[in-house]
């Protein structure tokens, strides 16, 4: 029996619990709970579903998604990003298109669903958006050529890699702590697996914020293809199964437009990927930091 060539993977709460379930179509989907164990990074791994043959996938039960996604993948053991991987976002911020990847961190609590609140806090004054193709590895990399990097890629997502600019800027040090906090790390909807011999260079990236698009670009216009990514992070680091790769942002974050303010609480932002999904968040006030300094300085002041 043939494989299923390509598989959208999310999870949803379901009887009190989070269910793994697939689709081909985005439309029907199949409880894979207990076919597949999706619990760690560890988990996620090209082998669970390269064994998945069409005569199990339409064995496993039809199920209803009511309550929506939550993220697809548990939280990886780390998170790589790439800075200036667009040379219009590179022109925007006003740097030079860099000669090789730029690699930073993000922390993998910074994670979190496709379509949920994302907390600003108290800190972020310029907490800004960036659309970026995510991709997840899916067995361990060490110094791997770029001609077999697709073997080691357990799929695509769509991610918005949320950046407070004063943070990760104005604050001394380097980025991650600007693009670390609980939230700043939208995933999914759905995690889809790559096709044998199908290319992303056509897979087009939008954002819009409130409704009014801001970024749109393809993955065609990337100074260094995935590819090359896991190549090059692969020559300075291990790469393990789960774990998440942002390849950068196009232009048309706030950071680049003398017109566009920051995100505020109650603004919404869209960010999908053409055969990816997308993700809506909303942006709302840290009321539970702000209640403790209103009780610290009450206290303060008795």
């Amino acid at each position: 029996m043939k494989n299923i060539q390509s598989l959208k993977i999310a999870q949803i709460y379901h009887d009190f619990g989070l269910k793994l379930i697939l689709s081909v179509d985005g439309r029907e989907w199949r409880d894979a709970s207990k076919y597949i164990k999706w619990e760690n990074a560890e988990d996620l791994t090209v082998d669970n579903f390269s064994r998945i043959e069409a005569e199990d996938f339409y064995q496993m039960p039809i199920i209803s998604v009511k309550t929506g996604f939550h993220q697809p993948i548990p939280t990886p053991g780390k998170i790589v990003c790439i800075g200036l991987n667009y040379s219009s976002h590179s022109a925007e911020v006003g740097h030079e298109c860099p000669a090789e990847p730029l690699v930073f961190l993000k922390s993998p609590t910074s994670i979190c669903g496709p379509n949920q609140d994302v907390i600003k806090p108290v800190w972020a004054e310029k907490l800004d958006w960036e659309v970026e193709l995510g991709v997840v590895i899916g067995r361990k990399a060490k110094n791997v050529s770029r001609e077999y990097a697709q073997n080691y890629i357990l799929g695509y997502v769509v991610v918005n890699d949320l950046s407070d600019r004063s943070a990760q800027l104005e604050r001394g040090g380097q980025w991650t702590k600007g693009k670390s906090a609980d939230g700043f790390c939208p995933v999914g909807p759905f995690l889809v697996t790559p096709e044998e011999g199908q290319s992303i260079d056509d897979l087009e990236l939008m954002l819009s914020v409130n409704g009014v698009i801001r970024q749109n670009a393809k993955v065609s216009d990337m100074l260094f293809s995935p590819f090359r990514l896991i190549e090059y992070i692969s020559t300075f680091m291990t790469l393990e199964a789960g774990d998440l790769i942002l390849t950068g942002t196009p232009h048309g974050c706030s950071i680049g437009q003398a017109d566009l303010s920051y995100l505020c609480v109650g603004d919404r932002v869209n960010a999908r990927i053409s055969g990816l999904g997308e993700q809506e968040i909303k942006i709302v006030e840290d009321i539970n930091t702000l209640y403790q300094m209103q009780v610290n300085d009450g206290a303060g002041n008795r």
